[in-house]
């Protein structure tokens, strides 16, 4: 398990300035022996659709379908639940995380809306690690979600990373980064 620090969830669209830079360095994991620098751990190009990899199964709605609405967008890996209201995504680590390295994650979402109040469900993890769960209420105006917590886990280089996103409404949502960084 992976403790989770929720540094900001800001409704007025202004990010926490406490969060940190959450781009990656030009510096590379280079194994056990090299220094090792920020690393990102997923590309925006790489999610693809993956049901059978729902951390939380019994959140899918009988009616669930996603097969558009998802995709790489601007940078980002944007999903449209106007068409993919419950979505569950997975690619492979980039690069390894070791037990004290940050992990940094960032989300940001569209203005939220829905006939009735409800709730934005955005859960990831990464290999066997829960790592970051955040529900957002709706309606909600703009927001920038970020999170940063110390692995107390490894998770090697290309283990599962996986997003569940699901919520009610037609709403856009988009996950930034997510970035380790190794202890100073």
């Amino acid at each position: 398990m992976i403790a989770l620090a929720l540094a900001a969830c800001a409704a007025d669209g202004e990010a926490d300035s406490t969060a940190g830079d959450s781009t990656s360095s030009d510096v590379e994991s280079s194994g056990d022996d090299g220094p090792r620098g920020p690393s990102d751990l997923v590309e925006p190009t790489l999610w693809v659709p993956d049901e059978a990899a729902d951390p939380m199964p019994a959140h899918r709605p009988a009616d669930a379908a996603c097969t558009i609405g998802f995709g790489e967008e601007s940078g980002v890996f944007e999903i449209d639940t106007e068409v993919c209201s419950y979505g569950v995504f997975s690619q492979p680590l980039l690069a390894e995380v070791r037990v004290g390295d940050t992990v940094e994650l960032t989300v940001t979402h569209d203005d939220l809306v829905a006939e009735e109040p409800a709730i934005g469900h955005v859960l990831v993890t990464l290999g066997d690690a829960h790592t970051f769960d955040a529900e957002v209420e709706i309606p909600h105006a703009y927001g920038l979600v970020t999170a940063q917590w110390i692995a107390d886990v490894d998770v090697p280089a290309g283990a599962p990373a996986v997003l569940h996103l699901h919520n009610h409404g037609f709403n856009q949502w988009r996950l930034v980064a997510i970035v380790t960084r190794p202890p100073v």
